[in-house]
């Protein structure tokens, strides 16, 4: 079934392997080839964001889904949920933007509040994406990653014409995360500069006011 080829592309997606792909200009990504991944770099954040770009067979025009990944010491980005875009465009026939967060990938954006140059790297790719020939920009889905979970669920009612979400293995309530872990590795991705009382989102009470259907993966013992 396309379902289950979709989560068994979802459940590896960590390996990506050692592809490459094309960097292209992004005012070249209108005529992006069919059944084709491109790189891509756009101004957003004060600096420059890397983009994937997939675009199915056909010539759409496709829903739009978002992948944002978890986080990598290594600092890998996008790369890590392409598998996953590969897997919409081939199965759902759905085209994919994989956007490498400020400090993950090719991503390149000025110090300063890390969650207002996040938002802004997503909402600039969402926008980008829509504006392209064979996007549906009214049909847009997102899939976020643990940090990438995190990502989506605080901009799930910004993104205009986000019709579902799927969050997965994300923490909601980092506040009480970091309270309650035990896990220095943890406490550090959280609160990288040791500040003696980190501010830390819950966005649990945003729950409620969700307009996207939403789906929400998480192991019992994750």
């Amino acid at each position: 079934m396309r379902v289950n080829a979709v989560l068994t592309a979802l459940a590896i997606f960590l390996h990506s392997g050692c592809a490459t792909f094309e960097t292209v200009p992004v005012n070249d990504l209108a005529a992006l080839p069919a059944n084709s991944t491109s790189r891509f770099m756009f101004p957003s954040a004060g600096g420059l964001v890397e983009g994937y770009l997939a675009r199915p067979r056909g010539d759409g025009r496709f829903p739009l889904v978002v992948l944002l990944h978890g986080h990598s010491w290594v600092g890998i980005g996008a790369r890590r949920v392409l598998p996953a875009g590969e897997a919409f465009a081939k199965e759902l026939c759905y085209a994919s933007i994989a956007v490498s967060l400020p400090g993950y990938g090719g991503t390149k954006v000025p110090d300063g509040p890390l969650a207002e140059s996040t938002r802004h790297a997503v909402l600039d790719a969402v926008a980008r994406a829509k504006q392209l020939p064979w996007i549906d920009g009214s049909k847009i889905y997102v899939y976020g990653f643990s940090r990438g979970a995190v990502v989506a669920a605080a901009l799930a009612n910004e993104i205009d014409g986000l019709k579902g979400a799927m969050l997965h293995s994300g923490a909601y309530d980092l506040a009480t995360l970091y309270k309650n872990t035990s896990s220095f590795l943890l406490k550090k991705i959280l609160n990288p500069n040791g500040e003696a009382e980190p501010k830390l989102q819950n966005l649990l009470p945003q729950a409620a006011d969700w307009q996207a259907s939403t789906l929400i993966l998480h192991g019992e013992q994750d």
